[in-house]
């Protein structure tokens, strides 16, 4: 028969057993599910919404969106003045785009095939005019081909926003303040043209933490930003281009390299052809 003193002392045992048992699922469950424990289990997927609630994720919206989108604009449009176009034209167009005589010729025949002597006539007296003329047309007709001239702008776009992102990284992992981040950023991107008028408002920011600063840069570059400038040149043209661009007068520049005649037979200079800039007209 148990006796109550029984009953109590297995009860005791029972409790010495179990309650450091409960005490430490107690534990375990704090620690899985305590408000700290979860933002700090999670704190990686809360990073994007803290920075952009405050101030610095505001800056750093606020930089993009207005100098770091108008730097990609500006230097895909500059570039589009020559170089690209004609390391294009000559990989696409190799024949007549390998330097000045082979498009010399192509005028030529061109003007044999219409038998017109007033065009001929205005080659002769009007010689750089008919040149650029030949330059544009070809220019357009291969930027009008296929996705010839979204690919190059597409070209251009990837290389100027990777070295907006290398520049920004490298001013991230400087030993510059975070009031120097930006001054750092432009040094570093001291190749892309950036209007300094734009910057003022910004030099002397203090941007706080720079990693989280830079990471919203970069955010804002490969979403908002990126499609803003897909946006810009979705409705460019061939024409566009080559009415509003310096496109032909760099390409006979790097053709032709000058554009002096004869005085007496008009015959056109090739001392400088191809760039070349030093010695007389020949």
């Amino acid at each position: 028969k148990l006796t109550n003193a029984y009953r109590a002392e297995i009860m005791f045992h029972i409790e010495k057993l179990a309650v450091p048992a409960f005490m430490n699922s107690q534990e375990i469950y704090e620690e899985m599910h305590s408000p700290e424990a979860v933002i700090k289990r999670k704190k990686d997927s809360y990073r994007d919404f803290f920075i952009l609630q405050m101030g610095q994720g505001n800056a750093a919206q606020k930089f993009s969106n207005s100098i770091i989108k108008d730097m990609i604009i500006d230097n895909v449009k500059s570039k589009l003045n020559g170089d690209v176009i004609l390391k294009n034209l000559r990989s696409h167009r190799s024949v007549l785009f390998r330097d000045m005589k082979t498009i010399q010729a192509s005028i030529m025949y061109e003007m044999l095939e219409e038998d017109d002597f007033s065009k001929y006539m205005d080659y002769i007296l009007y010689y750089e005019k008919v040149f650029k003329n030949k330059l544009e047309t070809e220019c357009t007709k291969f930027l009008s081909e296929g996705d010839n001239l979204k690919n190059i702008i597409s070209e251009i776009e990837k290389k100027v926003i990777s070295d907006i992102e290398t520049a920004v990284r490298a001013a991230k992992d400087s030993q510059c303040s975070s009031k120097e981040f930006i001054c750092q950023l432009i040094r570093n991107a001291y190749h892309l043209s950036i209007p300094h008028y734009k910057l003022m408002p910004y030099y002397d920011i203090n941007i706080g933490d720079k990693s989280n600063f830079a990471a919203v840069i970069i955010d804002q570059i490969n979403g908002p930003v990126r499609k803003h400038v897909d946006d810009h040149f979705g409705g460019w043209t061939a024409e566009g281009i080559m009415q509003h661009s310096r496109a032909k007068d760099f390409l006979y520049e790097e053709l032709v390299g000058c554009n002096e005649q004869c005085p007496f037979c008009k015959v056109p200079c090739d001392a400088h052809m191809g760039g070349r800039k030093s010695g007389p007209h020949s």
